[in-house]
């Protein structure tokens, strides 16, 4: 991730190559919802390692077990959206146009074509399209720059989720908004449209904490390498820590990236429950110095998962139930004060690392966004 000072200067072209070459290719999907037995390959029992500290995330986080809730859930769940798979040229796809196939290769209109189109042709267009005819650039630099981000021989998991999980924390569920830009064209926008630029800025210029690192083995190819100190993470006792802060004391939602392996699904997580399973004082060898007690918990942990685009909002699920959960179960490493100090896991389903990300600066070629999602949340047209 990377982090903007001050404005940003130079042409749009420049701008947004800038931003988005620098940008690794993640996304987000499903998981298998169950906990799997863990096949022992080398004890798990630790200490967390610096890269999965807790004050990573955040300094002054309640350590001790008894302080911290078995359950919690952030008020708004976060919204829905695809993912924008690279393979369909991301924003450039013209996800709402029932004609089309190619999301690299159709033709861009000029400006005197686009005066002369219905609101309805306009809504087919892609969010790429329809933004840079709001900013009145006919040249169409972020169609452009997401063709050349993108590919159609990309594996299926890239994407923006690594932009869409932050900004569905981060922002309002926007509304379809018709609005009027500075090229004084009036534009239908659909709710995935917003969406998406939302999930576009908010990769650029905010802060970012991890806590954890990113596997890079294929799990499924070499299996044995699951206990490498990247792929096994995120450790249990510094998870535990993050998660019932975060949800249960702060009702602040965090971004999880539950597949273990070379893939990135990254997740909005909302909410949790644990369950308190055995106590023990039978302490086993590579625990962390200075543990008295294991504590061993049943945890469900829910998050939203990416959807196909839409122009209206799906009805927001009521039930919980509805969503998919990493169901996981581990050990918490205590010492003689109740303090966590370690973990252990025993499922593989786990998260690899967990992040927050700060909302981003409205900088640049994007500065006409924020017009479009303040309309968007304010119900109203912009003439």
């Amino acid at each position: 991730m990377m982090r903007l000072h001050g404005s940003l200067r130079g042409s749009p072209n420049r701008i947004i190559f800038a931003l988005l070459t620098t940008l690794p290719p993640l996304a987000c999907g499903p998981n298998t919802l169950g906990p799997k037995p863990l096949t022992p390959i080398s004890n798990l029992e630790e200490a967390w390692s610096p890269s999965n500290d807790p004050n990573l995330l955040r300094a002054n986080f309640k350590i001790k077990l008894d302080e911290l809730p078995l359950s919690g859930r952030i008020k708004n769940r976060p919204w829905a959206d695809t993912y924008w798979p690279n393979f369909q040229a991301g924003l450039a796809n013209r996800w709402n146009d029932p004609d089309y196939s190619d999301p690299f290769n159709y033709s861009l209109n000029d400006e005197a074509t686009v005066r002369t189109m219905s609101r309805e042709a306009l809504s087919h267009l892609s969010p790429a399209e329809k933004y840079d005819i709001y900013m009145g650039n006919f040249q169409y630099p972020l169609v452009k720059l997401e063709r050349s981000r993108t590919s159609a021989e990309d594996p299926g998991w890239y994407g923006l989720c690594h932009g869409w999980a932050p900004a569905s924390l981060n922002f309002a569920e926007p509304l379809p908004t018709l609005l009027k830009g500075p090229s004084g064209i009036e534009i239908p926008f659909g709710a995935s449209d917003i969406k998406g630029l939302l999930a576009l800025v908010q990769q650029y210029g905010t802060q970012t904490h991890v806590m954890g690192e990113r596997c890079n083995i294929d799990l499924s190819t070499d299996p044995t390498r699951a206990n490498d100190a990247s792929c096994r993470d995120v450790n249990a006792g510094s998870f535990h820590i993050a998660m019932s802060n975060f949800l249960g004391i702060l009702q602040r939602g965090f971004v999880a990236e539950i597949a273990r392996g070379y893939e990135v699904w990254n997740q909005p997580a909302y909410a949790y429950s644990s369950k308190m399973v055995s106590e023990s004082t039978n302490i086993p060898e590579g625990a962390a110095p200075g543990t008295t007690k294991l504590v061993r918990l049943y945890t469900t942990l829910r998050y939203v998962a990416e959807i196909g685009a839409h122009w209206d909002n799906p009805e927001a699920m009521t039930d919980i139930e509805d969503d998919p959960a990493l169901m996981i179960e581990y050990n918490l490493e205590l010492d003689a004060n109740g303090v966590i100090i370690g973990g252990e896991w025993l499922t593989e389903d786990r998260p690899d690392f967990l992040w927050i990300q700060a909302t981003p600066r409205w900088v640049g070629y994007y500065k006409g966004i924020q017009d479009i999602y303040e309309a968007s949340i304010n119900h109203g047209f912009m003439e």
